[in-house]
């Protein structure tokens, strides 16, 4: 009798053990099911447009600016549209830079999407007038980090006494707010010829190959080095390669007569060949000089 109880209890024992573990394998299997249907109903599904593709991010964020912190994108990107529906989120975004404008001496920074360079110049509270000088063309368009100088255009005082000029090309020499000494004579330009440019009695070469004359106007540092890698200084100028090649050698005087550039070099370029492709930029040394300047005609010695 008291092993015929013996195998009864050790019977239900082993009921109680298999059904209490199957109950509990189900009940996790429940709880599983459970977070896993919450975690699905809670999950976004986010596609980023960055004008490059469309990126999938899964994540629990619900903030925006988490969300593209979370998948790589920083504060340089700037929302531009949201869409939601359900939890699926779609974010257009567009990055963004600073940009740099110089003038008068001041400088401030605006952080802009791609852009014109006038546009940049308005954000900065600048205004662009149709005669400033600027390292850009206004319609240059901008995707990056951007340093813009910007000179505004005075508007020179007339001559008390006018001296009257020459109207053929050979106006005399003169002498201009940036003046230093070469072997040629006064000129503004600081670089000396590789060999002697005899000038007559008006300071203008005696022997070129060819003279033209086109609009000059003047401009200063720009924080960068000339195109050809030299660094800036009077009588590297800007042209554009297509008309006037790199290396070119020159003799510039102004057309009314003022200005003696003297030798040249053609050492850079710039924005302006878009729209004035047979222009040339004259480096002055100073603000005030490039003011005085301004933008004239002038006449083109080719020397050698």
């Amino acid at each position: 009798m008291i092993g015929k109880t013996r195998h009864l209890m050790s019977s239900l024992h082993a009921f109680i053990y298999f059904h209490s573990r199957t109950i509990g394998l189900i009940g996790m299997a429940v709880l599983i099911a459970l977070v896993g249907t919450f975690f699905c109903l809670s999950m976004n599904i986010v596609f980023i447009n960055d004008g490059t593709g469309i990126h999938k991010v899964y994540t629990l964020k619900s903030d925006i600016r988490s969300i593209l912190g979370y998948a790589g994108y920083n504060d340089t990107y700037q929302v531009v549209d949201t869409q939601k529906d359900g939890n699926r989120l779609s974010i257009q975004v567009t990055p963004t830079f600073n940009v740099y404008v110089t003038c008068d001496g001041e400088t401030r920074s605006v952080v802009m999407q791609e852009c014109t360079v006038a546009q940049a110049v308005e954000a900065a509270g600048f205004v662009f007038g149709e005669k400033d000088m600027c390292n850009y063309d206004r319609e240059d368009l901008l995707t990056k980090e951007s340093y813009i100088d910007l000179v505004p255009y005075v508007e020179p005082q007339p001559e008390p006494e006018p001296q009257p000029v020459r109207v053929n090309p050979a106006p005399a020499l003169a002498t201009a707010t940036d003046v230093s000494v070469t072997s040629t004579g006064a000129t503004i330009s600081t670089l000396t010829p590789d060999i002697d440019i005899p000038l007559d009695e008006d300071g203008l070469p005696i022997r070129y190959t060819s003279v033209t004359r086109v609009q000059a106007t003047a401009y200063t540092y720009t924080g960068f080095r000339c195109s050809t890698g030299v660094n800036p200084q009077p009588g590297y100028i800007a042209v554009n390669p297509k008309v006037i090649p790199y290396g070119t050698k020159m003799y510039i005087v102004s057309a009314d007569g003022r200005y003696t550039y003297g030798y040249a070099v053609a050492a850079d370029t710039g924005g302006f060949i878009k729209s004035r492709p047979t222009n040339v930029d004259l480096f002055f040394t100073s603000e005030a000089a490039c003011r005085a300047f301004g933008r004239r005609d002038v006449y083109i010695y080719f020397v050698y």
